[in-house]
Parts: structure tokens; C-alpha cells; sequence
């Protein structure tokens, strides 16, 4: 199969837009079609491949299920040369992003979302289709709040996986609903999320790793994930994890649940009333009453203080103090006239004037000792001159410090660690050090909202400048204007996003922009928060990095 490249049109209707990830010979495409003027989703195989006869069969089957929870099969080709399958387009948040961004979810929201896609499986279940590969990454929250499930029958095709998979789908809705609550994936699907922990051969409880689980829930990811006796225990079927689930979501006082701790519910039906929300108080004509939401579920009412609290008291006079201690001073003796004789009138006494007059003399002769040993040390050097002025007194000559200069050699890769897989059109990352500007590395195009659509906090460009240099200047140039960027660098390459570093510089670029930076490394990382929008969506393109340093 000729590799196919952005821009490329398959049947004179579909163009390929942007390569969004590859298994083995099989390749994921965001496409547009130009007939109908939408953007889908668009899987191309070689037609020789042996997944191709998987691939169509799949796809016709999730051709037949109406289920407004999946994405539709729009199109199906298997030509001599390639096999291709064309998806409609979801627009949203995956389940593995969300988690990223906010942590595990509320246990009444992430029972809701397992339910939606519970529901969905009940309907294609009944007609004999699988999903076959579900997992976080195929379940979307699209930008209305519903449910999407991605690549259904057609994911699992493309990784060779045979039709008779219903049983793993029960397995893997249970995976979901735990990786909810606990941010961690139990099914038995694959996934690139963090693995649930394991304990003599059983996952972990979702109580056992975040507390505030209610019962239900956690009995119920228990009941599916590990069967003691075999496939007969426990829901056996997604209908019935679907009435399960049902049960909870549509149960009010499924909230006292969600309040309740890991102790025995022991808690009498008075106090289980005293957890739920209060009803709203009445509103005078002129007020308004704010909900405010707490973590735990529980609902509360604001509403502005009636009545002005009371004056803070004044503050406490400053005592007055006087100025000088109130000391009695002691009276000075009159002046002496000579250190040897007291004046007239005044008696001499031993711890006064002896003392001084001692002192005067010792003082004395010091300064002639003193006097002497100068006049020696001038007869003996017989020259006269200072210490300071002989040659071996010279400071050395200060060595001029190196000037920076252009680094050559350098190399680039991109930076994406929460792209799924981790790669932001890397086979383009050298030609955004190689000289040239009229070739350039570039983001996937991205859709909603500049910042990279919200689903992850930035993307980047590594330079590697091959060894430790102190870093003056960065020199970048971009192919459209309003990237938005901080800038890093680092001893080693970096290996998540740099939330919790502190950047050389942060600023929004017009096309070019020279930045002064003083730092030390051999990294220097561009990491991208905000692009600029192009006509199909948000992207941006990085001409040239020119770094400018000293060897450290």
C-alpha cells in the first residue's frame, strides 16, 4: 500500500487531513468529507492485509445498530489496493483525558457515564455485535455532555481481533466503571491508562483505593472483575450491569451513599434524611440564593450576610515612655591638665588619674617603637619603595569570557506525553532545525477551543543541543501568528509535561520572536499552550529554533 500523505483523496470525496495514530500497517485519519462538507474519522488499510476480511465484516455489522451512542459507520470500501472505513466524527473529551485533567470522578457521575455506555452495549449485544476493544480511550464525553463510544467492532478488527468478544465487553464495562472512581483500568481490553493494582491474583476493591466509594458501586466492579466460582457469579450480561447502575443513578437517596464512610452502615433513617441536600429557603423579591456544591455531593445555600457585623474595637492607646531612662548620671571629673599633675585644688585618686596616666605612657612608647621599626625596615630595603608596588604584588590578567554563538548540530523530536499514542507528527520534528524555512514541524489540527481543544495542557518541540550550554538566546519562527508558549530548559530530557517547572520565558509569539533567556542545559523545550486558529480548526507550525549559548 502507497503511503498516503495530508491532503491525499480517497474515492474523489474523502480528503486526509491529519494522521492521527497507526497500528502495524493500518492507519487512523481525521479526513474531511467534501461532498457532504463534515469531518469524519477515517480508517485505511492495505487490502492485503489479513485484517482486511475483519475490518469490512466489522464494519457492516456496526453498520445495522441505530444506537445514537455510537459513532455511525458512513462509509465502507475494500478496493484491490486499500480497505477503508469512514466514521462519523466526535467532538469532545475522552474518558482517559478527563481523568487526566480532573481526577477520578464522583461516584454518581462515573456510574452515569458506565450506564450510557452500558446501554449502548445492551443494543448491539442483543443483535450479536461486540465493541471488542472497549477501554477508556474509546469512550468520549462529547461537548453537549453525552456519551459517544468510539470505534465500535471496527478497533477491534484492526487489531486482529476475531467477532466473538461479547464476554469481554461485560468485563471491560465493569473496567470502566472502576477506572471512574479510581483513575486506574481493571478490564481486560488494552489500554494506556495506569493499571489497576492487583493483590494474590484479584484487582483491588475500589474502596480499597479511594475511599468515599458507596457499597453498591464497589460490590458491583467486585462482583464482575473477580468472579470467584467462574462466569456463572455475579451480572453476567451488559443489561444486567445496566439495571444495576440504573438502580443507583435514578435513586435519590443513593446520595446518602456517597456520604456515607468505610464503617458498617449502622446510621438510623433520621440521619440518613439529615444527609441529603436541604430544600432551597424562599427568596424575598430583592435576594438570591447561590448553590454551592461540595465535593462529597452535599448542596448547601449561600445568600448574603442580612445584618453588617460589628465593629472591629478600637485599638488600645500606646503607653507613653520617656525618651532616656530615668538614670542618675554620673558627674565627670574636671579636665587634667597634664597626665603627670593633677590640677590645682584636685586631689588625685588611685583608680583615676593613675590609671590614666599609665596609659598615656604605654601609648607613648608604642608610637616610638613603632616610628623605629619603620625607619629600620626604610635603611634596610635602601630603595624605599612600597611592598604594593613590587611585581610580585600584580593581580593576574583577568581571562576574556568566551562570546556566545550559534549551536549547530542540534537535533528535534516532539513532546506530547498524554497524546494516545505519544507522538504530535514526529516525522516532522527535524525540519524545524534543519535551516530551511520553508519546511516546518506542526501540531495536529485541533477543534473547539485554541487550547489544544482542553483535552491536555500543551504540546512541544524538544531541541537537543548535544551537549550543556549556557543558553543566551532563542530564536524561533513560526508559519502562522498567536502561538502562545513557555519556554524551558533543562539538564535532561523531559518526560511529562512541565506543570510544576518554572519556565525562561513565557509569551505569545507574532511569527518571530528572539528571547533572552539566561539558563543552563542541553534541552530546550517549546512547549505550546495555545494555538493559533487556521481554517479547519487550531494549529500551529514551527519554521525554525536557532539557540545561541556558550559551552557550559
Amino acid at each position: 500500500m502507497a503511503r498516503h500523505r495530508p491532503g491525499d483523496v480517497l474515492a474523489g470525496r474523502y480528503r486526509l487531513d491529519d494522521l492521527m495514530s497507526e497500528t502495524g500497517q493500518g492507519r487512523f485519519w481525521r479526513g474531511y468529507d467534501t461532498v457532504l462538507a463534515r469531518t469524519v474519522a477515517i480508517h485505511v488499510l492495505d487490502s492485503r492485509d489479513e485484517r482486511a476480511p475483519l475490518l469490512l465484516a466489522a464494519a457492516r455489522s456496526a453498520a445495522q445498530i441505530v444506537e445514537t451512542r455510537l459513532l455511525k459507520i458512513l462509509d465502507v470500501e475494500g478496493g484491490p489496493d486499500i480497505t477503508y472505513v469512514v466514521n462519523e466524527w466526535g467532538k469532545g473529551t475522552s474518558l482517559d483525558h478527563l481523568l487526566a485533567a480532573e481526577g477520578p470522578l464522583p461516584p454518581r457521575r462515573a456510574a452515569w457515564i458506565a450506564d450510557e455506555v452500558a446501554q449502548a452495549l445492551v443494543v448491539a449485544h442483543e443483535r450479536g455485535v461486540a465493541h471488542g476493544r472497549l477501554n477508556p480511550e474509546n469512550v468520549l464525553v462529547d461537548t453537549g455532555g453525552g456519551v459517544r463510544i468510539i470505534g465500535f467492532a471496527v478497533e477491534a478488527a484492526l487489531y486482529g481481533l476475531g467477532p466473538d468478544r461479547i464476554p469481554v465487553d461485560v468485563t471491560d464495562l465493569a473496567g470502566i466503571l472502576h477506572f471512574g472512581l479510581t483513575g486506574r483500568w481493571a478490564g481486560r481490553s488494552e489500554s494506556g491508562t495506569p493499571a489497576a493494582p492487583h493483590e494474590h491474583g484479584r484487582v483491588l476493591r475500589p474502596r480499597q483505593i479511594r475511599a468515599g466509594v458507596p457499597r453498591v458501586l464497589d460490590d458491583l466492579c467486585d462482583e464482575v472483575l473477580n468472579r470467584p466460582h467462574g462466569r456463572h457469579a455475579g451480572p453476567n450480561t451488559a443489561r444486567e450491569i445496566h439495571d444495576r447502575l440504573a438502580a443507583y443513578v435514578g435513586d435519590p437517596s443513593g446520595l446518602a451513599d456517597e456520604l456515607a464512610s468505610d464503617e458498617p452502615a449502622t446510621a438510623a433513617i433520621g440521619e440518613v434524611t439529615k444527609a441529603l441536600p436541604p430544600a432551597a429557603p424562599p427568596l424575598a423579591d430583592t435576594e438570591a440564593g447561590t448553590p454551592v456544591f461540595e465535593d462529597s455531593g452535599e448542596v448547601r445555600w449561600f445568600s448574603p450576610r442580612k445584618t453588617k457585623p460589628a465593629p472591629a474595637p478600637p485599638p488600645e492607646p500606646i503607653p507613653e515612655r520617656p525618651l532616656f531612662a530615668d538614670v542618675p548620671r554620673r558627674t565627670r571629673p574636671p579636665a587634667v591638665v597634664s597626665p603627670f599633675e593633677a590640677p590645682s585644688g584636685v586631689e588625685e585618686d588611685e583608680t583615676g588619674h593613675h590609671w590614666l596616666r599609665t596609659a598615656v605612657v604605654a601609648a607613648a612608647v608604642v608610637a616610638l617603637m613603632a616610628v623605629g621599626l619603620t625607619v629600620w625596615q626604610l635603611l634596610r630595603d635602601g630603595s624605599g619603595e612600597r611592598a604594593t608596588d613590587s611585581p610580585s604584588s600584580s593581580a593576574p590578567a583577568t581571562e576574556t569570557p568566551p562570546e556566545a554563538s550559534v549551536i549547530t548540530g542540534t537535533t528535534a523530536t516532539d513532546f506530547d506525553p498524554l497524546g494516545r499514542p505519544p507522538r504530535e507528527n514526529r516525522d516532522l520534528a527535524p525540519d524545524a532545525v534543519d535551516g530551511d524555512p520553508a519546511t516546518a514541524w506542526r501540531t495536529v489540527t485541533y477543534y473547539n477551543r485554541p487550547d489544544l481543544g482542553g483535552l491536555k495542557p500543551g504540546v512541544g518541540l524538544v531541541v537537543d543541543l548535544q551537549a550543556s550550554y549556557d543558553v543566551s538566546q532563542v530564536e524561533l519562527t513560526f508559519a502562522q501568528a498567536g502561538t502562545t508558549l513557555s519556554l524551558f530548559v533543562l539538564p535532561d530530557p523531559p518526560v511529562s509535561a512541565p506543570t510544576e517547572l518554572e519556565p525562561a520565558a513565557q509569551l505569545t509569539v507574532e511569527r518571530t520572536a528572539t528571547i533572552s533567556v539566561t539558563a543552563t542545559g542541553r534541552y530546550v523545550l517549546i512547549w505550546l499552550t495555545s494555538l493559533p486558529a487556521v481554517a479547519d480548526g487550531f494549529r500551529t507550525s514551527i519554521s525554525e529554533v536557532v539557540v545561541t549559548g556558550v559551552p557550559a
